[in-house]
């Protein structure tokens, strides 16, 4: 329709460049990042966690603070984030205990271990675990970064 031969938009598609911190999949060394953490929603999050399980890897990680700005959703959304995670993660890194509580509880009420599952308060922390749950031939989600007045203070 647009006069172009389907092969050469193929070519040029993949070329293309997404938006950074949109699901953005990188290497560092021998761990595959997948950097989603511009923003997040519950749709998103499920196709990123889909593309986590989808990766190869041998442990899949996902490091999280939760979804904001729901309103009356917010606590399913987060229930289900837990859910799906328990399907594809070999462990999850929840960034903030009280806020992001309801990951945790879709986590536990879904069978996951307890054990396979890090509490930090903030990113400096979940990157100090990281090397622990994480190593070479691992896939590392990072869904969501919230601005600093969301991010709990011990």
């Amino acid at each position: 329709e647009l006069g172009h031969p389907p092969d050469a938009l193929r070519e040029r598609v993949a070329g293309l460049k997404g938006a950074p911190h949109r699901l953005e999949v990188t290497r560092q060394g021998e761990i595959t990042i997948i950097d989603d953490a511009y923003n997040s929603n519950p749709e998103g999050a499920l196709e990123a966690l889909r593309l986590l399980g989808e990766l190869p890897g041998q442990r899949r990680v996902l490091v999280t603070p939760r979804y904001v700005e729901l309103g009356a959703e917010q606590e399913g959304s987060m229930l289900n984030l837990g859910r799906a995670a328990s399907e594809v993660c070999t462990h999850v890194i929840l960034v903030g205990p009280r806020h992001s509580a309801p990951v945790a509880r879709g986590l536990s009420q879904a069978g996951y271990p307890e054990r396979q599952v890090s509490v930090v308060s903030d990113l400096r922390e979940a990157e100090a675990v990281l090397p622990r749950v994480a190593g070479p031939g691992s896939v590392v989600l990072f869904e969501n970064d919230l601005p600093d007045q969301y991010m709990e203070r011990r």
